[in-house]
């Protein structure tokens, strides 16, 4: 009988990726087709978002998460010889709150099952679902995939099925929530954000989804981020620096080691949703001061007792600004705002207003950071002084 020469790894290799492909294939052509459920991309989307395994638009989450169940017992309660189970492993497993009964040597063991962590726990399997949550994060849909498909490219193929064939959406905001993981993001669809949030590497993630972003985007009109520090790529990323308005969510404990980052901003807009340190503030203030700033260029700092920083801010710049209010700006935290000339055309304004989350604030119930020190660049005379009230 002639023997046959084994395959080589390579042709192993080869034959083994052929029929795992064609087996992948098979499975995907199993999926259900998502057009059936009516899900679309409008021309306009108030939110979408993308994470690793969902994409939400609007206020419907569409998620293909796999979900492990134990696997069925058939009795509760099991029964073994005493002598066969060891009498050396009872000594822990004999207290009441386990719900075991032990009774004399020869006798039988009553145990139970789930609660006995010498027995073996039944085994657990796990599911791939499809599931549509609401915006109050109840389930409105759940279907169960056949077994086989991969998460990945269950959710690769529901991409496709949103966004395959689109050209153009305007979408309100743009989150992408991946922290760690895959991004997957559809090609041949741009979108123009109104306003585009990243969760994490701010930078990386801006230079990874520029092809779905449109030419029209730029200058971003608003770019919320995540930072650690102020050498964070981010700050020399022309996109991030150029878009009129940024939000920086930073730590609190790393909020001093900000006075580098400000400088190196060039947006119409900046809110930090954290406290500075009111030395560093006022560093701000100087360079703003001694460098003139154009007309409308506004820092936002969110606070819970923005006054105490207005009072030390009062002291520090006495010998320069004015007590004065602001048309449109009272604020009932402060009865004053601070006013200093930079420019034969313009003034810089320190005031307290309402932080940009106020309304959301006061419906908790809670104090929260409902205020804001704001400090602005606006047209000479825009504050009204207040005559004969020294600082």
């Amino acid at each position: 009988m002639r023997r046959q020469n084994p395959l080589s790894y390579q042709s192993s290799k080869s034959v083994f990726e052929h029929f795992e492909l064609n087996k992948r294939v098979s499975f995907l052509r199993r999926i259900p087709d998502f057009q059936q459920l009516h899900l679309t991309v409008p021309a306009k989307a108030k939110t979408l978002r993308f994470d690793w395994n969902s994409v939400t638009i609007n206020d419907f989450t569409h998620t293909i998460e796999i979900v492990s169940l134990p696997g069925e017992v058939s009795h509760r309660f099991g029964v073994a010889p005493l002598e066969s189970y060891g009498t050396h492993r009872l000594a822990e497993n004999t207290h009441p709150a386990n719900n075991i009964m032990v009774a004399t040597p020869g006798n039988l063991l009553i145990y139970l099952r789930n609660q006995d962590s010498y027995l073996a726990s039944p085994g657990q399997r796990s599911y791939t679902y499809y599931t549509v949550k609401n915006a109050a994060g109840e389930k409105v849909r759940s279907i169960l995939l056949p077994n086989g498909i991969l998460p990945s490219d269950a959710t690769r193929k529901l991409i496709e099925k949103f966004f395959v064939g689109r050209k153009n959406s305007i979408v309100g905001t743009l989150a992408i929530d991946v922290v760690h993981g895959f991004l997957r993001v559809p090609t041949g669809f741009c979108v123009n954000p109104h306003h585009l949030k990243i969760a994490g590497h701010a930078c990386a993630t801006l230079n990874s989804i520029m092809p779905i972003l449109d030419k029209e985007s730029f200058p971003l009109r608003s770019l919320e981020i995540n930072i650690r520090n102020d050498t964070d790529p981010v700050f020399n990323n022309e996109v991030a620096v150029n878009a009129d308005k940024i939000c920086i969510n930073h730590q609190y404990l790393l909020r001093e080691i900000f006075t580098g980052m400000l400088p190196k901003l060039k947006n119409r807009e900046i809110l930090l949703t954290d406290e500075l340190n009111w030395r560093d503030i006022s560093t701000h203030l100087n360079e703003w001061m001694s460098t003139p700033q154009p007309i409308g260029r506004k820092v936002t700092m969110m606070s819970e007792t923005p006054q105490y920083q207005m009072t030390s801010l009062r002291l520090l710049l006495k010998n320069r600004a004015k007590f004065c209010t602001i048309p449109n700006k009272e604020c009932a935290r402060s009865n004053f705002a601070l006013t200093v000339q930079v420019t034969d055309v313009s003034e810089l304004n320190i005031y307290i207003y309402k932080a940009p989350n106020y309304e959301e604030e006061v419906a908790k119930g809670c104090s929260g950071k409902r205020w804001a020190l704001i400090w602005e660049i606006m047209e000479l005379g825009t504050a009204v002084i207040m005559e004969n009230v020294v600082i």
